[in-house]
Parts: C-alpha cells; sequence; structure tokens
C-alpha cells in the first residue's frame, strides 16, 4: 500500500497508467523491466534506479531529467523518499 501512494504521489504525473511519457516503447510492466540494463523489475532494482537513473541500456546517468534520490535538488519530492 506504501509503495503504491508513494508511486501515485511521486511518479504518476509522467508514468500514467504504467507507460512512460517519455519513451512510449517502454512501459513498467515486470517483463520489460527485466530486460533494462540493470534489471529493474525487482524492489532491489527500483530502488537502485530510484538512487541513481540510467537509460534502459543503463549507459547514460539520466539524473537530472528523471526524479531520484541523487537529484532531490531538482525534484524536491525525491527529498522525502528513503531507504527503509
Amino acid at each position: 500500500v506504501r509503495g503504491k501512494r508513494l508511486f501515485l504521489a511521486a511518479c504518476s504525473t509522467c508514468h500514467v497508467g504504467g507507460g512512460t511519457r517519455t519513451n512510449q516503447n517502454v512501459a513498467l510492466s515486470l517483463e520489460e523491466l527485466s530486460g533494462a540494463l540493470p534489471a529493474r523489475n525487482t524492489v532491489d532494482g527500483l530502488v537502485d534506479y530510484l538512487n541513481a537513473p540510467t537509460s534502459y541500456d543503463g549507459l547514460k546517468d539520466i539524473s537530472e531529467v528523471h526524479p531520484s534520490i541523487k537529484s532531490a535538488d531538482l525534484f524536491p519530492k525525491m527529498r522525502s523518499m528513503k531507504q527503509q
């Protein structure tokens, strides 16, 4: 329940209905997230991504354009996110 609430508060603006507004070819299904490098289809993978997001192929740091703990100064909603 807490994860859903966090997603709705911080992510649903850009990820409406499980899609990805910036890249319509990538959805948020477990199958598609497992194809990312590194894989993002586990809780650990998602936490890693929220700490330091990279492009789907893992080659480019996208923390300046995607909310993350790393870029909390740019994305105020991320300031309240913390690992538990």
